[in-house]
């Protein structure tokens, strides 16, 4: 029974073998594809985090919730398409259900301007600010329009009101007002903040909030409130006790989840990063970010994929296979009933299972290579999107460079004619560059803002063009009293090469230092803001192009000269911003409309941060579809970061990009559908399934083919051995395979060849071993005897080893045997031993009739050994030991192993010396011992060796070179 049970076991693993591996295929597959999706869920979580926390302030986080708060009330139309009353209704829900709930106790209005302001929403009759927010939107709606006059009154009646209501308010960090700015006033017992933002051209939502004595208390729970991603949570988990664990309702529904996060200390830790917590990734984000608190983010990982039916239907046609082997293997192993496994059932079976063994695991292969297949095709789309996006932001460098080369030839009044009126006297510079700004800017969209003309008899106008918001621009001449305008007027009358000193200006000292220190406070100022090397390019390279950048606007200025008429020369300043010249170039780059039904799609983001303008414009009737696009643009133009993604939740599965455009002012975003990559993958997963099908049924004829392959060759063997056993040595097999089973069926016809070669035994058996095999000695206890011993071998063997080949090594020591054995069976003796190129010959003196007559045959087939190889041209010397005496003759070895019939003693290991010994010497180098002298016939020359100790004697020896 104990023998059955590890057989039974090998059977188990053989038939579930291929079962098994190809379970742990398709489990190691659906591993790499989710640990692929929680990896992209992981980047998605932190670029949130980025965009969050990049600008973590009140203001920034109230003008996300102020564009949450608007985007629910227009629905993403305009506010003009509403009537005022439902436009009141939507403002109101829209707060109830945005603001309300998310953020601290605060005062919201929203106010539309113009000849007189109305209020279209108040969330708090009778607030604070409440009798004053008509006032403070209309006060801003009239900067707006450069109307300055009616400003200060209501700006005085506000002040007032504040003043009467809080008592004194000191502005804490004042920001210059501006759209989207906020600041903060502290009053004897609470801090108050002020934000506003433009809904609309003429709508503007005002924000008034207490914040107690510390605003920056109110950051972590304002930033966790207006936390929006969909499926997202977001906590604050506090640094210092005493603070407050904030959260959104998200987290709120998970408690368990919050009580581990809350209590766990692994979370406040400056070096976690991110990690799976359940079935929830957390990142977190850096600890600088949100100071007092680390924002904790989380989100619950896609669910398992589960097996495809394919995969199923599979796997259960493999178990069903294990099991029926196994239930057989049961019933003839453990109960001795049912089938007998043979060598002809089981090796068919085996090959089948090792068949199929590989073909399972290669799921493995097939699914890794569909993995990294999707993977580099998604990646060489993303790729071939961002290189797209490059291009047009690279194809506006160029845009600009052609610009500029094309002001750079306006260097001739007759140029600038077609622009202007040339019956304007030449003297009235002012009129006509007056009116060549009006046509260029007609003809080419209001490109230049401003043109500074600096004309060589002193004179110098500033020419702008005054942009409204409706209507043609108005363009009108005047010196702004500002230090940069002064310094680029000295700039130009410098190169008009006009002295600008106090003594041919006519101005006082007084007057040139204060023009001085103004200019140097200029200058230091330029520097510190644009950095040294701007102000170089601005100051002494003013032919160049010169750019001065801003976050999401640049305006570009450039230096050129022409000869106004005769003895006139002219310095143009030219000064325009890059949307000017963005707008023709993106019309050019979307001139073709996107198809419709396309999942691609590539837009721009340019415009200030509350102004953003889109190309194409038809991509704002698109929101619905390319909603995640749309929200990846904004945030990479909030933030200025290269992100990219991909939009699992959309349809085709789109690779998305924005890239911060380098010369474009503002951000480019794409997106390419992977449809066609999913497409591709579909169609290898079924090519994969059918061949593996095929290679299924590919590996039962294999195995059943590797079966016949080995059984056949079996059966031949078995016929082989019966004939040997009843007597039929002439039995051959095929020996024509070039395999294993050819090398069997070689030894076995070699061994049959033996078996009939035994009559000729005598041949190949020296007489004594088999006088020794007849008359019983081989098995009686060894005996003395005296004999002559012979070693022979070759000089120089172990180089010639290293240099030669098998087949060259061999050939020589075929050759050396045979040279030796013909001699052997000429003058007498027999071989006993063979050692690589070492032959031990050995000499009976009772067999050839006498020691005399022993050594003479040994001396003969020594001196013979030489010539014979002479005369197969073989340039082989060999070396000679020679000794008689008393050795032990008899059998050694164990007759389990081999029995060797052979003569032991102190004379011969002499004999192998001698042979040593014989390699030192040169002419015969045939080494006699004094005894083997002794019985040499007589006449035998020698010449005495001077050596005296052999390697294993103590005793001092005679030897003698044969001569």
């Amino acid at each position: 029974m104990n023998s059955r049970i590890p057989r039974f076991i090998f059977f188990l693993a053989l038939f579930f073998l291929p079962a098994l591996a190809y379970l742990v295929s398709i489990r190691q597959n659906l591993h790499l594809r989710t640990e692929e999706r929680i990896e992209e869920l992981r980047n998605h979580i932190r670029w949130n985090i980025n965009e969050a926390t990049g600008a973590y302030s009140v203001p920034s986080l109230m003008s996300k919730a102020s564009a949450r708060f608007l985007s629910t009330a227009f629905d993403g139309r305009t506010a003009r398409v509403f009537p005022t009353e439902d436009l009141k209704k939507r403002l109101a829900s829209a707060h109830a259900s945005v603001l309300a709930p998310t953020l601290p106790p605060h005062e919201c209005y929203v106010v539309r301007v113009g000849t007189e302001p109305e209020r279209l929403f108040t969330s708090t009759p009778g607030g604070g600010f409440d009798p004053i927010a008509n006032a403070y939107a209309q006060i801003d709606h009239l900067k707006e329009q450069g109307r300055h006059a009616p400003i200060q009154p209501l700006g005085e009646m506000i002040r007032n009101h504040l003043f009467q209501r809080y008592g004194l308010l000191i502005p804490i960090d004042p920001l210059r007002l501006r759209r989207d700015d906020g600041f903060c006033l502290r009053s004897t017992d609470t801090t108050h903040f002020l934000f506003h933002t433009f809904a609309a051209p003429d709508i503007i939502v005002i924000f008034w909030m207490d914040l107690g004595r510390l605003p920056m208390a109110h950051l972590p729970s304002l930033l966790v409130n207006t936390w929006d991603t969909p499926g997202e949570f977001a906590m604050m988990l506090p640094l210092a006790s005493g603070l407050p664990v904030l959260t959104n309702q998200r987290l709120a529904g998970t408690p368990d989840l919050l009580r581990h996060l809350a209590t766990s200390p692994r979370y406040r830790s400056s070096r976690f990063d991110s990690a799976r917590s359940g079935s929830f990734m957390i990142c977190a984000a850096p600890p600088d970010r949100t100071p007092g608190y680390r924002l904790l983010v989380g989100r619950e990982l896609p669910e398992q994929e589960q097996l495809p039916l394919s995969s199923v239907c599979l796997l259960g046609l493999l178990l069903l296979f294990a099991t029926l082997g196994s239930f057989i293997a049961g019933e003839r192993i453990i109960f001795g009933r049912g089938p007998v496994f043979t060598v002809r059932r089981l090796l068919p079976a085996s090959f089948l299972a090792v068949a199929l063994l590989p073909l399972t695991g290669a799921g493995v292969m097939i699914g890794r290579y569909q993995f990294e297949t999707e993977r580099d095709q998604r990646a060489s789309l993303q790729r071939d999107l961002h290189e797209e996006l490059v291009d047009i932001d690279e194809g506006d460098r160029a845009h600009i460079a052609s610009f500029a080369n094309y002001l750079r030839s306006l260097d001739r009044k007759s140029r600038f004619d077609r622009f202007s009126d040339p019956s304007i006297p030449a003297n009235d510079i002012e009129s006509y560059f007056k009116k060549f700004l009006e046509t260029f800017n007609g003809l080419n969209d209001d490109v230049f803002h401003n043109i500074l003309v600096v004309a060589s008899d002193g004179r110098y106008y500033s020419i702008q063009s005054m942009l409204r918001t409706t209507g043609i621009p108005e363009i009108v001449s005047r010196i702004d009293p500002n230090p940069i305008v002064q310094y680029m007027i000295n700039r130009g009358l410098h190169r008009l090469g006009i002295d600008t000193t106090a003594a041919k200006t006519g101005k006082s000292e007084g007057a040139i230092l204060a023009e001085a220190l103004k200019q140097e406070t200029f200058q230091e100022i330029f520097i510190n803001l644009g950095g040294l090397s701007t102000y170089i390019n601005i100051a002494f390279y003013p032919h160049r192009l010169f750019e001065i950048k801003f976050l999401h606007e640049a305006n570009f200025s450039l230096d050129t000269q022409l000869i106004f008429s005769p003895g006139l020369r002219i310095n143009i300043t030219w000064v325009w911003g890059c949307r000017a010249l963005d707008k023709p170039y993106l019309m050019e780059i979307f001139r073709q409309p996107p198809d419709p039904a396309s999942h691609d799609r590539t837009v721009v983001m340019s415009g200030m941060k509350h102004e953003r303008t889109i190309s194409p414009p038809s991509f704002v009737g698109e929101l619905d579809r390319f909603s995640s696009l749309y929200d990846l643009l904004s945030t990479g133009f909030q933030t200025q970061q290269i992100i990219r993604r991909t939009a699992d939740d959309e349809p085709g599965r789109p690779v998305q990009e924005v890239y911060p455009a380098r010369h474009l002012r503002g951000v480019i975003a794409g997106q390419r559908s992977t449809e066609r990559i999913d497409r591709d993958i579909d169609r290898l997963s079924r090519s994969a399934l059918f061949g593996l099908f095929g290679f299924i049924i590919g590996a039962i004829l294999l195995g059943t083919l590797a079966a016949v392959f080995f059984l056949l060759p079996l059966s031949e063997l078995r016929r082989g051995i019966d004939a040997i056993s009843s007597g039929q040595y002439g039995f051959r097999l095929d020996t024509a395979r070039d395999d294993e089973f050819g090398s069997i069926a070689g030894a076995f016809n070699h061994m049959s060849r033996r078996l009939q070669e035994g009559q000729h035994l005598r041949s190949y058996v020296s007489d004594s071993v088999l006088a020794a095999i007849k008359t019983g000695e081989a098995d009686q206890t060894p005996r003395s005897c005296e004999v002559t011993i012979l070693f022979s071998s070759i000089v120089g063997f172990e180089q010639f080893k290293i240099g030669q080949g098998p087949a060259e090594v061999f050939g020589a020591l075929q050759t050396h045997l045979s040279v030796i054995d013909a001699a052997v069976t000429r003058y007498g003796g027999e071989i006993d031993k063979i050692i690589t190129d070492k032959v031990m010959v050995v000499f009976r003196h009772d067999l050839l009739g006498g020691g005399r007559e022993a050594v003479n045959a040994a001396l003969q087939v020594a001196r013979s050994i030489g010539p014979a190889l002479a005369s197969q041209g073989i340039p082989w010397t060999t070396a000679i030991g020679m000794n008689s005496g008393t050795v032990v003759s008899g059998t050694v070895g164990a007759a389990a192993v081999r029995l060797d019939f052979t003569v032991i003693g102190d004379p011969v290991n002499l004999a192998a010396r001698l042979a040593t010994l014989a390699h030192t010497t040169q002419g015969s180098r045939i080494v006699l011992s004094g005894p083997v002298l002794e019985m040499a016939p007589a006449g035998t020359s020698t010449i005495r060796l001077p050596f005296r100790e052999v390697k294993g004697k103590t005793q001092k020896i005679e030897a003698y070179l044969l001569v």
